[in-house]
């Protein structure tokens, strides 16, 4: 029930449910700069901001003295069948859309819209959606000219590229 309230288009939970919460034309206050132009999805886990690495877990500043394997078993990443759900989703909106005379050209990561957004997807989720979009689809990531001036670059250690972006300069050799 809590994802009725997400302020996304559509969501997918863990058990690879989709659903379609708003349509993709409605404004929606997801990921800043880029509401204008972006159709927003909510993958429904608590991934790492790097898979198997709890100190990149985003929690709420009440569990700041958490570290490592304590905050990691704190972590729900996504799971095979929400990601693939995930992947029919994206794609389900990449075919309305041109089904509508548009085309989708990019795909991004919250972290792009915000820097406060650093570990949002997570590497998994990128790895497994955003890579696959891009790879399966020719989406583009886009440069800092289509998301937003606040929002951070995509880390290599997400993209597999080795383009010198650090995941962040608070986590030690990331």
């Amino acid at each position: 029930m809590r994802v009725l309230n997400v302020p996304a288009h559509g969501a997918t939970l863990r058990d690879g449910r989709i659903v379609l919460l708003h349509e993709p034309t409605d404004y929606m206050w997801h990921a800043g700069a880029l509401n204008r132009t972006d159709i927003g999805i909510e993958v429904s886990c608590r991934a790492c901001g790097i898979e198997g690495n709890g100190e990149t877990l985003w929690l709420p500043k009440t569990y700041d003295d958490l570290r490592g394997d304590d905050r990691l078993e704190m972590a729900v990443e996504a799971s095979d069948v929400q990601l693939m759900a995930t992947r029919r989703l994206v794609r389900y909106y990449i075919e309305l859309v041109a089904e509508n005379g548009g085309q989708i050209k990019y795909i991004h990561a919250h972290r792009q819209s915000s820097k406060s957004r650093v570990s949002d997807p997570g590497s998994r989720i990128w790895r497994e959606v955003g890579e696959w979009a891009r790879n399966e689809h020719g989406l583009q990531v886009g440069t800092r000219a289509t998301w937003t001036k606040g929002g951070l670059p995509l880390p290599d250690v997400w993209t597999g590229a080795n383009n010198g972006v650090r995941y962040s300069w608070r986590v030690r050799g990331l």
